[in-house]
């Protein structure tokens, strides 16, 4: 995959860095507020601007700084396909806890908590990585050993799972005996795309260049481009009838009438790889989501509920998220 380039001379001090949430607010006629997130993990944007860009022959050297970034974004067809990203203020954790030993599990997400590390104020938010950064050292502790484990450790030994982004795990050979602590030192990469299909270099002297501002965004996992399937033409709709949960839906879901004979509660999985602009509508004809709520997921993010017998919920897909469009 891909990496944006780094530590380019010509790059401005003056970076914004956005932080994002979503969150829907229904205010009532009291006053009052409900408010639900549907995101459990923030998606983040950087602007970035370049002062000089150097490109060409100058007095002996050859540069192509103009050249890494424009050919970057041609690479990678504008916002349609991802790539590695260093923020280098938002890069590396020491002693970062990834999990307590279980007896039973043998992979641990890696995680990085980012925010204030004053005992008791709780001013941090946690999330996965985009990619582990193999570059730099990596190291595990256990509890409060000051010692890294090694890799090939009888006990504690383990490699690292890093081929998909957002899903960087420690897998050790064994589960580990449980009631113990994890922590890790090591480096990590964002995994984003471009803001915008399009990109405005500025030239201001012969080889000089200027580059305004770069926008990028941050991806969840399954968020590919170029590495997605072909999507088909959109089914006019089914009828199905559920004895187990989850449902998963595919990319060529359009209508889908449940009717729920599990006898429990229903969760809906949508799909992993979205067609374009798809356009999902879940409708209850076993007429019982009110007696078995259902709950609508997209990559283990709650995006909507039914819990009204006969009730329905809409969605459509935006090439980043799922949104509601529609409900009863």
């Amino acid at each position: 995959m891909l990496i944006y380039p780094k530590n380019l001379p010509g790059l401005s001090p003056e970076v914004t860095r956005r932080p994002k949430h979503s969150v829907e607010l229904q205010a009532h006629q009291s006053g009052g507020e409900v408010r639900i997130s549907y995101w459990s993990e923030p998606l983040w944007e950087w602007d970035i601007s370049y002062n000089l860009l150097r490109d060409g022959f100058r007095d002996g050297v050859s540069y192509d700084e103009l050249k890494q970034i424009e050919g970057m974004f041609l690479a990678c067809s504008g916002t349609l396909q991802g790539f590695q990203f260093c923020d280098p203020d938002d890069s590396r954790v020491f002693r970062q806890p990834v999990g307590t030993t279980d007896g039973l599990s043998s992979a641990y997400s890696l995680v990085r908590r980012f925010g204030s590390s004053n005992p008791g104020d709780g001013y941090q938010g946690s999330e996965a990585i985009g990619f582990l950064d193999s570059t730099r050292p990596f190291n595990l502790y256990v509890d409060n050993s000051a010692i890294p484990v090694a890799v090939s450790d009888p006990v504690y030994g383990y490699t690292l799972a890093t081929s998909a982004p957002k899903q960087q795990q420690i897998v050790f050979n064994l589960a580990p005996p449980p009631g113990h602590a994890l922590g890790v030192d090591m480096s990590y990469l964002f995994y984003v795309r471009f803001g915008a299909d399009s990109q405005d270099f500025d030239k201001f002297m012969h080889q000089l260049w200027g580059l305004k501002k770069v926008t990028l965004v941050s991806l969840r996992f399954g968020s590919g481009g170029s590495s997605l399937p072909p999507s088909t033409s959109q089914a006019p709709g089914r009828s199905i009838t559920v004895t187990s949960s989850p449902l998963q839906l595919v990319n060529t879901d359009g209508y889908v009438g449940i009717t729920n004979s599990a006898g429990t509660a229903l969760e809906i999985e949508l799909p992993i790889y979205p067609s374009a602009n798809q356009v999902v509508k879940l409708s209850d004809e076993g007429g019982n989501a009110g007696t078995y709520n259902w709950t609508i997921v997209w990559n283990g993010n709650t995006v909507g509920t039914v819990t009204v017998n006969g009730g329905f919920l809409s969605l459509r897909w935006n090439g980043v998220n799922w949104y509601r469009i529609g409900a009863q």
